[in-house]
């Protein structure tokens, strides 16, 4: 269950090309008190995020965004596309990809992206909150109190094997224990 009490203020930038998915994803980030804007498209996406963090401390804190955009009746960009368009220009900025489309191209393609990850459609919007929650405090952006002070593990075969409690990929709270 969501815990509202322990919610922090982040700003989110949700971007999906189906209605009943991209209502969802603001509806949880509303429910946390987050600031939530929204995108249907990866070109809407990148104009967004363009707008507001080009030259600006008020960035958003992470960008949520599906890895397809695009279908035959649809033409664009892929949100892989899209994440590597925004790590050049943002580099500091995390994206969190969700996909229905769980392969060995789609991983790859999100792991080429150094501060990106992915969440496999369907989810629990608990673990999305956890994923979110944890992208935004391993980046050197975000110097809130709970900010860790290392990276994200780039190097572990398995990115999903996480920590069910904390979203922590097990090599890296292994080596947080050790530092600890």
């Amino acid at each position: 269950m969501l815990n509202l009490t322990q919610a922090r203020t982040y700003s989110v930038i949700f971007a999906d090309d189906d209605n009943d998915m991209l209502a969802m994803l603001s509806a949880i980030g509303k429910s946390r008190g987050w600031q939530v804007d929204t995108a249907t498209t990866a070109e809407a996406l990148l104009e967004k995020v363009q707008a507001r963090c080009a030259g600006s401390r008020n960035c958003y804190d992470i960008v949520v965004m599906d890895v397809s955009f695009f279908s035959d009746s649809r033409p664009g960009i892929s949100g892989i596309t899209a994440g590597r368009q925004l790590e050049r220009a943002f580099p500091n900025l995390p994206i969190l990809f969700v996909t229905a489309y769980d392969g060995l191209l789609t991983r790859e393609n999100v792991r080429a992206i150094k501060t990106a990850d992915y969440l496999e459609k369907p989810f629990d919007p608990d673990e999305l909150i956890r994923r979110i929650e944890y992208l935004i405090r391993f980046t050197s952006r975000y110097e809130g109190p709970d900010r860790r002070r290392t990276s994200i593990n780039r190097t572990d075969h398995c990115r999903r094997a996480t920590d069910s409690s904390l979203g922590v990929p097990t090599i890296l709270k292994a080596l947080m224990r050790t530092i600890a």
